[in-house]
């Protein structure tokens, strides 16, 4: 009887026991089903319309956005949270128009921009990545 890994319960064959293909390929699909995705999105734009007035409470903690007037949020399938936001690029018109700031939240369903001022068009993203576990 093999041992198993602590986190991913793969199996460990004994020093006494013969390697089986199907073993491996099981560890395999294992290690494989347990690396996260990297999702990478280019040239959207969240709607002016989208943004409002800020109504969140302070948190008080270091990433606290409730001192931003405005937000935006833009609907994505499957985001969550807890998502490892890598890369956020506006476009050069949105990040030339000065109202964004580039503080963005991961949300369930959502990723929410913090803005300064009312965005006075709709906010370019040039690109974005997050990885999905």
């Amino acid at each position: 009887m093999p041992n198993e890994t602590t986190k991913l319960k793969l199996k460990k064959p004994l020093l006494t026991e013969a390697a089986d293909i199907d073993v491996i390929n099981e560890n395999m699909d294992l290690l494989d089903a347990a690396i996260p995705t990297q999702i990478i999105l280019s040239n959207f734009s969240v709607s002016k319309g989208n943004f409002k007035a800020n109504d969140e409470a302070p948190t008080g903690k270091e990433d606290d956005t409730s001192g931003y007037p405005y937000y935006g949020d833009y609907a994505i399938q499957g985001m969550t949270d807890d998502i490892s936001l890598e890369s956020f690029t506006f476009s050069k018109a949105s990040a030339d128009a000065g109202a964004v700031n580039g503080v963005i939240r991961t949300m369930d369903g959502k990723i929410r921009i913090y803005a300064d001022s009312l965005p006075t068009a709709d906010v370019g993203i040039a690109s974005m990545s997050y990885w999905m576990v």
